[in-house]
């Protein structure tokens, strides 16, 4: 039963092993003795975990002792005989399960322990894995195939640089093509170029953009390759369940155009907001909407709202979902960054971006329940949302405002000045919504152009290049700071600082 539910979560992602090979594994660790030492001890022990840690029914203390049972073993045999193809399926195996229970810090120091160990067995180097029997170079084809997911996922989720170098033109997986390895290769194309070397242009685009529309031709024709069924629902111990793979795999997708796009989406919203454009008109006129700049915003903003849109459908399957689920929340988080601060550049005349933005909060709320991180990122979206109203309500006071002018020069004004209604922002026991519970005064600014937020939770790129987090996963410490989102087009993309963007 766990060894199915450990299948259906982490589908797509971990690829390690199937069902079939898994309950081989079973007779052997069932029956052996306190004094056996079998090299798949462990690996059962951390699957079990994360099994019974996905699982509704499940029992969580019971999952944390055979997950601390397993790393332990782990690290004894890792200690005693160095790294193997078993030791580094264990690191992959901690470092989801740590994923999972919003320890993200740790989980990327075990995914850096698992690329150091495939290094050593050459896990990165295609001729090596073909000149081993079939089982054992598949086995490793899907060991570094799951190694990359992970590290790329990790690494755009903390803001931090990739440690693995793989090769630009991977997507076969034992010989036929690969939906996922072939997605992993854009991201990485999408790395090197936007974000590390910073070349930002609609060429780029467009070259990357290719890349997308043969893996939307071909993604279905790679779903077998990557053990991932092409139905919406599974099947597990006798009751329909979402089919997580496809989702995580569309998800990915949606996200890598976002990625791909977002600096577009930023030049133009700190344009507006450094020009003050359209402050005198109600319903700004968008210039040149044919042009490719707004063709990529629009790609970016499309990207978010159909992510929500999707996992939308995902949540309606009350009580036939994992526990906790981190790809899902980041991608929400994600999402909801990007359509809020799309606000902020007029662009919620074309698209229905606080309704969208109530959907990502509304959605985790759900997932916070049981995930600690989504508990701090519904207090930051929660805070944006405020943001957004108050800038909208700025804004559409600006209009009347040029309304009535234009009206006086005609009729005349009897007010001795205009009286703008109050647009401040609310006390803390009056900050509430449809979707949920009160926004904490942790979160409340005295400012409603800025958000109080912890400082790694609003950026766009590090210093070495990697990354932003605008994932949000947690971070350690607990210093907040007041952050807004800063005007990066043609500026130090690392500055932080205020900005008061309501003039």
């Amino acid at each position: 039963m766990y060894i199915r539910h450990f299948i259906w979560t982490t589908n797509c992602v971990l690829d390690l092993f199937d069902e079939i090979s898994l309950l081989r594994m079973l007779p052997a660790w069932i029956q052996m003795s306190g004094d056996d030492d079998l090299e798949s001890t462990a690996l059962i022990y951390l699957v079990l975990a994360i099994g019974i840690d996905a699982a509704t029914e499940g029992d969580e203390n019971v999952a944390h002792d055979y997950y601390q049972y397993g790393r332990h073993l782990t690290a004894n045999r890792l200690l005693a005989m160095g790294p193997s193809i078993y030791t580094t399926q264990c690191d992959v195996l901690i470092t989801w399960y740590l994923l999972g229970n919003s320890q993200s810090n740790a989980a990327y120091m075990h995914i850096g322990t698992a690329i150091r160990a495939a290094y050593t067995l050459d896990l990165h180097k295609k001729p090596v894995a073909g000149s081993w029997k079939s089982d054992e170079s598949h086995a490793r084809e899907r060991l570094w195939k799951s190694i990359r997911v992970l590290d790329g996922f990790l690494s755009q989720a903390l803001g931090r640089p990739t440690m693995n170098q793989a090769d630009g033109n991977d997507d076969r997986l034992h010989g036929h093509y690969s939906a996922v390895s072939d997605l992993c290769t854009i991201f990485e194309t999408v790395r090197d170029l936007v974000y590390a070397k910073r070349v930002v242009s609609f060429e780029v685009v467009q070259q990357i953009g290719t890349k997308h529309r043969r893996w939307s031709n071909l993604f279905r024709n790679g779903l077998e390759a990557d053990c991932i069924s092409s139905a919406d629902t599974v099947t597990i111990n006798g009751r329909p369940h979402p089919n997580l793979g496809l989702y995580y795999l569309k998800e990915a997708y949606f996200w890598t155009v976002s990625q791909l796009t977002l600096p577009f989406l930023i030049d133009l919203v700190s344009e507006r907001i450094l020009e003050q454009q359209y402050v005198n008109s109600r319903h700004p006129k968008f210039e040149h909407e044919g042009d490719r700049r707004h063709l990529a915003v629009h790609a970016c903003i499309d990207a978010a709202v159909n992510t929500l849109d999707m996992i939308q459908q995902l949540m309606s399957h009350q009580g036939a979902l994992p526990r906790r689920m981190p790809i899902v929340v980041n991608s929400v988080f994600f999402s909801a960054l990007t359509i809020g601060f799309a606000v902020f550049g007029d662009l919620d005349y074309e698209w229905p971006l606080m309704r969208y933005l109530g959907l990502a909060r509304t959605i985790l709320l759900q997932l916070a329940i049981h995930d600690s991180v989504a508990q701090e990122q519904v207090e930051v979206v929660t805070a944006l949302q405020k943001a957004c109203d108050n800038f909208l309500c700025r804004r559409s006071h600006r209009g009347l405002e040029s309304c009535t002018s234009k009206s006086s020069n005609i009729f005349g004004n009897i007010r001795e000045r205009w009286q703008m209604a109050d647009c401040s922002p609310m006390t803390n026991s009056t900050i509430r919504d449809h979707t949920g519970p009160m926004l904490s005064s942790d979160y409340v600014s005295h400012d409603p152009t800025k958000v109080l937020c912890h400082p790694s939770k609003v950026g766009l790129l590090d210093s070495g290049g990697g990354i932003v987090n605008l994932w949000g996963l947690s971070h350690t410490g607990d210093a907040e700071e007041e952050v807004v989102f800063p005007p990066f087009g043609g500026q130090d993309w690392t500055n932080m600082e205020s900005l008061d963007i309501i003039s």
